[in-house]
């Protein structure tokens, strides 16, 4: 408690399990309970939380993505959102376009 009164947050409920906050509007850092644990365990110091000797995990094997899949899911949400494909294949070697005054007045808009 006297660590948040340190960092203005003021404690406007208590319950055994919960804490309602005041988080004052220029802590804007501090959004979600996550935050103001942080904040607590930087003031407190990290090295002062005891860590267990073992440690659980869990591994879990996730696939790659679909490449088209993704392709696919992609293109669906930028048509949606008024976006246009073009898909072409160029025949034609570069130098044919440099002077053509139509081609470039295109590609420098």
């Amino acid at each position: 408690m006297k660590i948040l009164n340190m960092l203005d947050i003021k404690v406007l409920s208590e319950t055994q399990e919960n804490l309602i906050l005041y988080i004052p509007s220029y802590r804007v850092d501090v959004r979600y309970e996550a935050d103001v644990i942080e904040e607590i365990l930087r003031i407190y110091g990290y090295n002062n939380i005891p860590i267990n000797n073992h440690v659980n995990s869990t591994i879990n094997y996730i696939e790659k993505p679909d490449k088209e899949k993704v392709v696919n899911t992609i293109s669906g949400a930028l048509a949606a959102n008024g976006f246009s494909e073009i898909m072409s294949n160029s025949l034609t070697p570069s130098s044919w376009y440099e002077n053509n005054n139509d081609f470039n007045k295109l590609t420098t808009c």
